[in-house]
């Protein structure tokens, strides 16, 4: 199951069942406890507006808390890929500012990257590497 199904589902899983038990119990309650219908008309919008302000709160924390961890994700994959570009620059400025003649060979004997000194030295095609 995908992470954001994951936390679709638990988001609306939670919400329905705090949903679920609070009309069951409060309805219950004010039924059992209340009886003129007056009174049962101002609890039920108290009860209806406690109801708002929880869920509400609940979702809040739950979608801080996924979106959280969904940033904290961005900023590491962020920070790697500045990482990643820093490398690829060092390695093009030491590969292609070397004098001497450099080149990679991959596992099948192949030539994957070779500076511009090897490219003229094993006269490859530029750019165009076996």
């Amino acid at each position: 199951m995908s992470s954001s199904r994951k936390s679709a589902l638990k988001l609306s899983g939670t919400f329905f069942i705090i949903s679920f038990l609070w009309i069951y119990f409060s309805d219950l309650a004010v039924t059992r406890v209340i009886n003129s219908t007056e009174f049962i008309q101002l609890f039920q919008t108290i009860k209806g507006i406690l109801f708002i302000t929880i869920t509400s709160y609940i979702l809040y924390v739950i979608t801080y808390k996924d979106l959280n961890q969904l940033e904290g994700k961005i900023h590491s994959i962020t920070k790697h890929r500045q990482l990643l570009s820093q490398s690829e620059r060092t390695y093009r400025r030491l590969n292609d500012g070397n004098f001497d003649t450099i080149c990679m060979i991959n596992q099948d004997g192949l030539i994957s990257s070779a500076n511009k000194q090897a490219e003229e030295f094993l006269q490859l095609p530029k750019n165009k590497k076996s």
